[in-house]
């Protein structure tokens, strides 16, 4: 940052101003008082300007970076044509962006940065896959799995009990032919034998549809009555 020192000192004891009327005329030398007046607020003017420059950024224009900056000094980068400021904690010069810049950078998706895959923990497989080296677990196939799909087999060894059935043994014991004959709307099996014919070639059944039942049926002749 720009220092300035001065040799100038001040002039007379307080710088009064000259007694009313009076001023340099031509050809006269000048009064002591105005002297005095003139010199003291010239040089507390001076003084003024220099305090104000000794606090002010300093900056400069050119195509390489000052030599020696100080913390905040301002940079013109010919080159490049941005603006660069100063900063010792960083130790390097930061460009000085407008909020249209930053705004446009904030919302900008295609990695500015080139963020690498590495950089955030990422695996880098094609879009939409995920190779098999990068899963903790195995892979079925696309086959593997419409096989166990449309397996019939009883792939996961499901039991009776667990979807509320008999067992073989269960339903033989449960639902044995004894078991039923409850009344008389049953047939034992041997009722049912008895009762059981078959065409010996000779006979056959006959089965028509009829209003009354037949005056002299045969043997194997049926029918069904219609008006009933």
């Amino acid at each position: 940052m720009t220092n300035y020192t001065t040799l100038l000192q001040s002039w007379g004891d307080s710088g009064a101003a000259y007694p009313s009327g009076y001023s340099y005329t031509y050809q006269v030398p000048p009064i002591e008082e105005y002297d005095n007046f003139a010199m003291y607020h010239s040089i507390e003017a001076i003084l003024h300007l220099i305090d104000l420059t000794n606090t002010r950024l300093d900056s400069s224009r050119s195509a390489a970076a000052p030599s020696s900056p100080t913390d905040g000094q301002l940079w013109w980068d010919t080159t490049n044509d941005v603006l660069k400021v100063y900063d010792v904690d960083y130790a390097g010069w930061k460009r000085v962006g407008s909020k249209a810049e930053l705004d446009a950078h904030t919302s900008d998706t295609t990695n500015p940065h080139s963020v690498t895959y590495t950089q955030v923990g990422a695996i880098q497989d094609a879009a939409g896959t995920v190779d098999e080296s990068h899963l903790s677990f195995s892979v079925a196939t696309q086959a593997e799995l419409d096989a166990h799909t449309t397996s019939t087999a009883n792939p996961h060894s499901v039991t009776a009990a667990q979807v509320g059935a008999y067992t073989t043994s269960q339903a033989d014991s449960n639902f044995a032919a004894a078991g039923h004959n409850h009344d008389s709307r049953y047939y034992t099996q041997s009722a049912a034998d008895s009762r059981y014919y078959q065409p010996d070639g000779n006979d056959s059944f006959v089965l028509e549809t009829r209003t009354t039942d037949p005056a002299s049926p045969v043997v194997g002749q049926m029918w069904l009555r219609t008006d009933l």
